[in-house]
């Protein structure tokens, strides 16, 4: 199956692939600078990520922290982060992390409280924000 729509400038087509119906292909044609753009896409129906892009078009975050950002905000709202649990899902070293961690609470994307547990331990709680101007939102349930 082929449909084409148009777009300023570019005329695209959104193709699916015969017996892979969890593959699309994406291709965008350019023909004012001759460049073919493709994306392949799987059809999302469960274990995906559904984020707000505008952190990911701020240029004031490197795509370190654009890239840790994102690994927040795909995991369960109930995680208890902390930077070794972060190093262990990605290939950066603690330095990295704790400096896209720096990167971060500048840019308002994370604050880190830090309380403390029953037995008197330190905690720390992360609050990840995916639009730094979005207000602090605590609710009191009764």
């Amino acid at each position: 199956m082929v449909s084409f729509f148009l777009c300023p400038l570019k005329i695209c087509s959104i193709f699916t692939i015969k017996n892979t119906p969890k593959i699309a292909e994406v291709a965008t044609h350019n023909f004012k600078k001759g460049k073919i753009n493709m994306i392949f896409r799987t059809n999302k129906i469960t274990n995906y990520t559904k984020i707000d892009n505008r952190f990911l078009e701020d240029k004031n975050i490197s795509l370190k922290a654009k890239g840790l950002l994102t690994l927040m905000l795909s995991l369960p709202d109930n995680w208890k982060f902390n930077v070794n649990g972060l190093c262990l899902l990605c290939k950066e070293s603690k330095n990295a992390v704790n400096n896209a961690i720096k990167e971060l609470k500048d840019n308002k994307y994370l604050e880190v409280e830090k309380t403390y547990d029953e037995s008197g331990r330190y905690i720390y709680e992360y609050i990840i924000y995916e639009y730094p101007d979005e207000p602090k939102r605590y609710f009191d349930l009764p």
